[in-house]
């Protein structure tokens, strides 16, 4: 099973030939390119060579990009008063323009080139920001309809992103979801749930800090960097959950993945790094 079909099924079952350790290594692959995470994010030819480069030294097996807030934002158009119409994207992208200024052209093409470069021996995930972290970014008030709408506005970035590219798709909470944030932000997410399954591709929600109730947000697979566990979210009825890997690696308990906190420290010895991905991700 290659790694591509490997993550794909997991995040969608919870089963496959073994756990996926899902990465986040952007930060640690300027690291290794002896250059900033800002300046590899504008440049797709480094972009493309510093990843295939750390995807080999490293051997991992799943790539996860964050798409940042900020950069989201730029996008966004919010009206003033707010009460006066809905929140939308910017003109441009949503005529299929190119708004080379907020980067995330660039960011689109990094992302185009990497996966067309990796083939199927790496899986490769873009992580949008979610709603309740958009919005505060944005700065705007929870509320179903803010939220409905940025979760459109959602929707129109990761198709200009192009869905078919990446193999499951994401939302990643920086900020708390708490268990009342629950219901409004799984009637929100549907629509963007309902994009995977348009695609055949895995969802996939990751809370930095979370509640065991994040798997009635309605992605296949969630995942909490604290607050909750992967036993606790797989007991609650998700499918497929995950978490940061203990101290001492272990393999995980059935329907569990690992995935790093955050992202991966780029202060790290590549052979550390080398060693645990290994121990997580055994051939």
């Amino acid at each position: 099973m290659d790694a591509r079909m490997r993550v794909r099924q997991f995040l969608a079952r919870g089963t496959a030939d073994r756990a996926p350790f899902l990465v986040m290594a952007t930060e640690y692959t300027a690291r290794l390119a002896q250059c900033t995470a800002g300046e590899l994010l504008a440049d797709p030819g480094l972009f493309v060579r510093s990843f295939t480069e750390s995807v080999t030294v490293l051997g991992l097996d799943a790539v996860l990009i964050e798409v940042p807030a900020a950069l989201a934002s730029v996008l966004i158009e919010v009206p003033a008063p707010l009460a006066s119409g809905p929140i939308t994207v910017s003109a441009a992208l949503a005529s299929g323009g190119y708004p080379a200024a907020s980067g995330f052209a660039v960011l689109r093409e990094d992302l185009h080139r990497l996966r067309a470069t990796l083939c199927e021996r790496t899986a490769l995930v873009a992580l949008l920001p979610g709603p309740l972290s958009l919005a505060a970014s944005l700065g705007v008030p929870v509320t179903p309809d803010t939220l409905d709408d940025l979760v459109t506005a959602l929707i129109s970035l990761q198709e200009y992103l192009g869905p078919a590219q990446f193999d499951a798709l994401a939302l990643l909470e920086r900020v708390p979801v708490a268990d009342p944030d629950v219901t409004a932000l799984a009637d929100a997410a549907a629509a963007f749930w309902n994009v995977a399954r348009y695609y055949s591709l895995p969802s996939l929600l990751i809370a930095a800090q979370g509640t065991s109730r994040l798997p009635e947000t309605g992605p296949t697979a969630v995942a909490a960097w604290s607050g909750v566990t992967a036993a606790d979210l797989l007991a609650a009825g998700a499918v497929a959950a995950g978490q940061p890997p203990p101290p001492v690696p272990a393999p995980p308990p059935p329907g569990a993945f690992y995935l790093t906190s955050d992202e991966l420290p780029p202060d790290q010895p590549v052979d550390a790094v080398r060693s645990l991905v290994r121990q997580l991700s055994p051939s």
